[in-house]
This record gives structure tokens, C-alpha cells and sequence, in this order.
């Protein structure tokens, strides 16, 4: 299988930016009448992070009640029940809006007492471009629907997240650009050879700031994606997986200063490309360092199907 980037990224970028609007008056308007037993909690993976740094959500949805409750199965923010809110430190509210929208048609389903459902999912970039654009404080919070009439079933606490000005290389790679909006994509999916003025813009901050914690995010992003092969429909060629590449990277990552999720990934993405080059018995060791996380953080399992 390969990766590719097709038109209906485009076209649900569109409709995301169609409703960004409505979520911000959606989460301004809504009356909270809260499902008995249904219990939301949101997470980040720090509680401070560098300017520019990757920042990735944990949702948990748990019934504490004694009886099931119909809920949406998925707490993804592209498939519309789950939305997250953001104030800057300025005290703006505003609408997290994901980069595209999945137009899905999964019905209600019951949850029973005791269980649960969990997500992790960026939300450092979206629709609306870089989320965390300064420094300073910012409150997260999260609301549940029923995605077909917009009830709200249950509302998170808000959690808090510092944004500092670290090194000078999150200045460097959020601004105004195409290179830097491009940087942004290729960061939140990991891939993307079609996105060569980010790919050049991310090179250009490694190159700056090599020690930074942003340079350890790019080097992961850019192994990622060259461990996996990708289809670029813009030159109309397939380019091979280049394992030796994505390790020269890897080796390059400090793990101890990245999200959890992309610790994760980190592992991953190691134990695919040596998978690759044809060390088997070395890539299941590598595979193993994921357990003490998961164990942790149930719903980073995701990522260890790819």
C-alpha cells in the first residue's frame, strides 16, 4: 500500500473552513444539558510546550451511570461529535476546526455502564492553520453530541497549556508563508513529498536549529514519511520506501522530549524501516519499547497498526 494526496483532501478542507463559523457560534450558543453518567476528560501530552512544538489531544468518554447511553462511536474531531474549543491568552475563543471532515454515516451506539471510548489526534494544525500562534496560557476544552442534531451530551473541564517562546525556532517556522503552511500539513501527517516549500521550510529550521525541540519533530516527520512509500500525483510518480534514510533521521530524535503520541510513532516508524531493511529480530525489540506507553495511554494502540 502507498500513501497519496488526492482532491478530497482538498474538498474536505473546504468544507472545514465552510463550518469553522458555525462551530465557533455552535460552541458560543449551546445550552450544556449534560447525559446523566456520561463523563468526558480531555488530556494534553504536556502541560507546556515550545512555540511551534506539535500538540496532540487525548479524549476519554466513560459511562459512570448504571444504564447504556447512545453515543456517537467516535471521538475523533473530523467525524463531528467531538469539538474542541480554544482560548488564547488574549481571552479569544475560538473553534478548533480539523483539516478535513470525514461525511461518515455511523449510527448511535449503546455504551454501557463501565465502558469507555478514548482518542489521540493533533490539534496543533487544522482548518483554520497554526492553533497556537503565540505565547502564553491557553484553555482546552471539548463537548460530545449527537453529530445528526447537534445535542450536547456531556462537556469536559477545560485543561490548560503554556506556550513559551523557546529557541527562536517555533518564530522560524510559524508565520504568514506558504512554506510554513505547507511545514504545518507535512507535521500533521507526517508525509507529503507534493509539499516541497514546507519540506524545505522544515529542512531550513533544522538547519537553524538543530538542537531545538521543533528540529526533533521535523527529523521524526521526515522519517516517517520516508519510511513509507508515497504516491505524488503532482510529478505522477511513486517513490520507494528509503529505510537507510528514514534510520539516519531517527537516529538524530531524542525521544524523552517528544508528545507521547509521537514517541509512539517514533518506535514505529524505527521498527518499520528496519523491518525494511531487513533486520526482523532488531525491529520486534524496538516494537516492545511501546508497551510501558501504551500501557499508560490505551489509545496510542491506533498507531501500531500502520
Amino acid at each position: 500500500m502507498y500513501t497519496h494526496y488526492t482532491d478530497h483532501v482538498r474538498a474536505h478542507h473546504f468544507v472545514s473552513q465552510l463550518v469553522a463559523v458555525v462551530l465557533s457560534v455552535m460552541f458560543c450558543a449551546t445550552a450544556y444539558a449534560e447525559t446523566a453518567g456520561l463523563k468526558l476528560a480531555i488530556a494534553t501530552g504536556k502541560a507546556e510546550v515550545e512555540l511551534g512544538e506539535p500538540v496532540y489531544l487525548t479524549a476519554m468518554l466513560s459511562n459512570t451511570g448504571r444504564d447504556a447511553v447512545a453515543v456517537f462511536p467516535s471521538l475523533y474531531p473530523e467525524d463531528s461529535a467531538l469539538r474542541v474549543n480554544v482560548v488564547t491568552p488574549g481571552g479569544k475563543s475560538v473553534a478548533f476546526v480539523p483539516y478535513s471532515l470525514d461525511l461518515n454515516d455511523s449510527a448511535m451506539q449503546q455504551m454501557a455502564a463501565g465502558e469507555s471510548l478514548s482518542a489521540v489526534f493533533p490539534i496543533f494544525y487544522g482548518g483554520r492553520g497554526w492553533t497556537f500562534q503565540e505565547t502564553g496560557e491557553y484553555r482546552i476544552s471539548a463537548v460530545f453530541s449527537d453529530p445528526s442534531d447537534g445535542k450536547v451530551l456531556v462537556e469536559s473541564a477545560a485543561v490548560s497549556l503554556t506556550v513559551t517562546a523557546g529557541d527562536g525556532s517555533g518564530a522560524y517556522l510559524i508565520n504568514e508563508s506558504k512554506a510554513s503552511s505547507e511545514a504545518g500539513k507535512f507535521l500533521l501527517w507526517q508525509q507529503g513529498d507534493h509539499l516541497r516549500a514546507g519540506i524545505v521550510h522544515l529542512q531550513g529550521l533544522v538547519e537553524h536549529y538543530p538542537q531545538s525541540v521543533n528540529a526533533d519533530y521535523a527529523r521524526l516527520a521526515f522519517a516517517h514519511n520516508l519510511s513509507k512509500p508515497f504516491r505524488d500525483y503532482s510529478i505522477g510518480t511513486l517513490r520507494k520506501a528509503d529505510p537507510d534514510a528514514a534510520m539516519k533521521y531517527i537516529e538524530k530524535v531524542d525521544p524523552g522530549r517528544l508528545q507521547p503520541y509521537l514517541k509512539v510513532d517514533k518506535i514505529v516508524t524505527e521498527s518499520r524501516s528496519l523491518m525494511l531493511q531487513g533486520n526482523k529480530s532488531k525491529a520486534q525489540s524496538v516494537l516492545k519499547k511501546a508497551d510501558p506507553i501504551l500501557k499508560q495511554q490505551p489509545a496510542l494502540r491506533v498507531l501500531m497498526t500502520e
